[in-house]
Protein backbone atom coordinates (compact mmCIF):
# COMPACT_ATOMS: atom_id res chain seq x y z
CA UNK A 1 0.00 0.00 0.00
CA UNK A 2 1.17 3.42 -1.13
CA UNK A 3 0.40 6.71 0.01
CA UNK A 4 1.08 9.48 -1.73
CA UNK A 5 2.60 12.36 0.06
CA UNK A 6 -0.25 15.31 -0.79
CA UNK A 7 -2.41 12.71 0.98
CA UNK A 8 -0.44 12.91 4.55
CA UNK A 9 -2.41 14.65 7.15
CA UNK A 10 -0.61 17.67 7.46
CA UNK A 11 1.43 18.49 4.38
CA UNK A 12 0.00 21.03 1.85
CA UNK A 13 1.45 21.45 -1.33
CA UNK A 14 0.48 24.57 -3.49
CA UNK A 15 1.87 25.84 -7.03
CA UNK A 16 3.18 29.51 -7.00
CA UNK A 17 1.40 32.48 -7.55
CA UNK A 18 -0.04 33.99 -11.22
CA UNK A 19 0.54 37.97 -10.94
CA UNK A 20 -1.21 38.27 -15.14
CA UNK A 21 1.32 40.84 -15.45
CA UNK A 22 4.82 40.28 -14.07
CA UNK A 23 5.95 44.20 -14.88
CA UNK A 24 3.41 45.65 -12.92
CA UNK A 25 3.86 43.07 -9.93
CA UNK A 26 7.32 42.36 -9.81
CA UNK A 27 9.87 44.69 -8.75
CA UNK A 28 13.48 44.69 -8.03
CA UNK A 29 15.44 45.97 -4.95
CA UNK A 30 15.30 49.48 -6.25
CA UNK A 31 12.05 49.82 -7.01
CA UNK A 32 11.23 48.21 -3.65
CA UNK A 33 13.43 50.73 -1.86
CA UNK A 34 11.84 53.46 -3.37
CA UNK A 35 8.05 52.72 -3.06
CA UNK A 36 8.93 52.00 0.86
CA UNK A 37 11.32 55.39 1.35
CA UNK A 38 7.91 57.67 -0.32
CA UNK A 39 5.70 55.49 2.17
CA UNK A 40 6.91 53.25 4.94
CA UNK A 41 3.71 51.43 5.27
CA UNK A 42 3.79 50.03 1.88
CA UNK A 43 6.19 47.26 2.91
CA UNK A 44 4.13 44.75 4.24
CA UNK A 45 2.72 44.41 0.54
CA UNK A 46 6.22 43.82 -1.08
CA UNK A 47 7.33 40.13 -0.42
CA UNK A 48 10.63 38.54 -1.43
CA UNK A 49 10.59 36.48 -4.78
CA UNK A 50 12.23 33.78 -6.51
CA UNK A 51 10.88 33.81 -10.01
CA UNK A 52 14.70 33.43 -12.33
CA UNK A 53 17.03 32.28 -9.60
CA UNK A 54 18.73 28.91 -9.93
CA UNK A 55 17.19 26.19 -7.85
CA UNK A 56 19.90 23.32 -6.77
CA UNK A 57 19.63 20.43 -4.64
CA UNK A 58 18.93 21.52 -1.24
CA UNK A 59 19.22 25.44 -1.83
CA UNK A 60 18.62 28.41 -4.26
CA UNK A 61 20.28 31.55 -5.36
CA UNK A 62 18.15 34.88 -4.86
CA UNK A 63 16.92 36.91 -7.30
CA UNK A 64 16.36 40.61 -5.79
CA UNK A 65 13.37 40.20 -7.05
CA UNK A 66 9.60 41.39 -4.91
CA UNK A 67 6.12 40.81 -5.53
CA UNK A 68 3.39 43.47 -4.92
CA UNK A 69 1.16 41.10 -3.17
CA UNK A 70 -2.35 43.16 -2.96
CA UNK A 71 -5.30 40.99 -2.57
CA UNK A 72 -8.80 42.09 -2.92
CA UNK A 73 -9.07 43.07 1.07
CA UNK A 74 -6.35 45.91 0.91
CA UNK A 75 -7.87 49.21 -1.16
CA UNK A 76 -4.17 50.08 -1.76
CA UNK A 77 -5.68 53.15 -3.57
CA UNK A 78 -6.39 54.86 -0.07
CA UNK A 79 -4.05 52.84 1.56
CA UNK A 80 -0.58 52.34 -0.22
CA UNK A 81 -0.99 55.34 -2.40
CA UNK A 82 2.44 54.86 -3.65
CA UNK A 83 1.93 51.09 -4.98
CA UNK A 84 -1.12 52.21 -6.38
CA UNK A 85 -0.09 54.94 -8.87
CA UNK A 86 3.52 52.29 -9.75
CA UNK A 87 0.37 49.81 -10.92
CA UNK A 88 -1.38 52.98 -12.52
CA UNK A 89 1.56 52.96 -14.87
CA UNK A 90 0.17 49.28 -16.33
CA UNK A 91 -3.58 50.01 -15.54
CA UNK A 92 -4.50 49.71 -19.34
CA UNK A 93 -3.09 45.51 -19.26
CA UNK A 94 -4.08 45.24 -15.42
CA UNK A 95 -7.48 45.66 -16.58
CA UNK A 96 -7.77 43.43 -19.35
CA UNK A 97 -6.00 40.64 -17.81
CA UNK A 98 -8.00 37.18 -16.00
CA UNK A 99 -6.01 36.71 -13.50
CA UNK A 100 -7.26 39.50 -11.02
CA UNK A 101 -9.03 40.49 -7.79
CA UNK A 102 -11.98 42.69 -7.83
CA UNK A 103 -10.08 45.86 -8.52
CA UNK A 104 -8.08 45.98 -11.49
CA UNK A 105 -5.21 46.45 -8.96
CA UNK A 106 -5.84 43.04 -7.14
CA UNK A 107 -4.20 40.28 -7.77
CA UNK A 108 -6.84 37.42 -8.12
CA UNK A 109 -7.60 35.27 -4.77
CA UNK A 110 -6.16 33.41 -3.11
CA UNK A 111 -6.34 30.81 -0.30
CA UNK A 112 -3.18 29.88 0.59
CA UNK A 113 -0.65 33.18 0.18
CA UNK A 114 -0.20 32.51 4.28
CA UNK A 115 1.60 29.83 3.31
CA UNK A 116 4.44 31.28 1.16
CA UNK A 117 5.06 33.01 4.87
CA UNK A 118 4.65 29.36 6.55
CA UNK A 119 8.23 28.82 8.48
CA UNK A 120 10.05 26.07 6.82
CA UNK A 121 9.01 24.28 3.16
CA UNK A 122 10.67 22.46 0.30
CA UNK A 123 10.55 24.23 -3.01
CA UNK A 124 10.49 23.43 -6.78
CA UNK A 125 10.29 23.82 -10.28
CA UNK A 126 7.45 22.15 -12.54
CA UNK A 127 10.09 21.79 -15.34
CA UNK A 128 13.23 21.06 -14.28
CA UNK A 129 16.45 19.69 -16.88
CA UNK A 130 17.86 18.31 -13.11
CA UNK A 131 15.98 16.45 -9.84
CA UNK A 132 16.33 18.89 -7.30
CA UNK A 133 14.28 20.32 -4.44
CA UNK A 134 15.41 23.20 -2.13
CA UNK A 135 15.07 24.23 1.38
CA UNK A 136 13.31 27.26 1.95
CA UNK A 137 13.20 29.03 5.19
CA UNK A 138 13.03 32.99 4.02
CA UNK A 139 9.36 33.24 2.83
CA UNK A 140 10.05 33.83 -0.49
CA UNK A 141 6.70 33.49 -2.95
CA UNK A 142 6.96 31.80 -5.67
CA UNK A 143 5.86 32.27 -9.20
CA UNK A 144 3.92 29.93 -11.05
CA UNK A 145 5.70 27.53 -12.49
CA UNK A 146 7.20 26.68 -9.17
CA UNK A 147 5.87 24.96 -6.52
CA UNK A 148 6.28 23.94 -2.33
CA UNK A 149 5.36 21.28 0.07
CA UNK A 150 4.84 23.00 3.83
CA UNK A 151 3.89 19.74 6.92
CA UNK A 152 2.77 20.42 9.92
CA UNK A 153 3.79 16.21 10.21
CA UNK A 154 6.99 14.99 8.67
CA UNK A 155 10.08 16.89 9.38
CA UNK A 156 10.46 19.07 6.50
CA UNK A 157 14.57 18.08 6.21
CA UNK A 158 13.22 14.22 6.55
CA UNK A 159 10.96 15.04 3.37
CA UNK A 160 13.79 17.26 1.34
CA UNK A 161 16.19 14.33 1.95
CA UNK A 162 14.06 11.55 0.79
CA UNK A 163 12.59 13.90 -2.20
CA UNK A 164 16.78 14.55 -3.26
CA UNK A 165 17.27 10.96 -3.25
CA UNK A 166 18.99 8.97 -6.20
CA UNK A 167 16.26 6.38 -4.87
CA UNK A 168 13.32 8.45 -5.52
CA UNK A 169 15.39 9.70 -8.84
CA UNK A 170 15.32 6.58 -9.79
CA UNK A 171 12.02 5.81 -9.18
CA UNK A 172 10.65 9.18 -10.59
CA UNK A 173 12.41 7.78 -14.05
CA UNK A 174 9.24 5.07 -14.05
CA UNK A 175 6.38 7.35 -12.84
CA UNK A 176 7.28 10.36 -14.19
CA UNK A 177 8.64 12.78 -17.04
CA UNK A 178 11.65 15.18 -16.65
CA UNK A 179 11.83 17.81 -18.84
CA UNK A 180 15.47 19.17 -20.62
Amino acid sequence: HTTKLRDIPGVRIHRGITTGCNDAFIIDANKREELITQDPGCEVLIKPLLRKSKLRKWFYSSDNEYVIITGSDIPIDKQCVQIYNHLCKFKSRLVNRSDQGQSWFNLRACSYYDDFEYGAKIIWELTADKWRFAYDDKQFYLVSNRYMLLSESLPIGYILGVLNSKLMQYYFGFIGVMTA
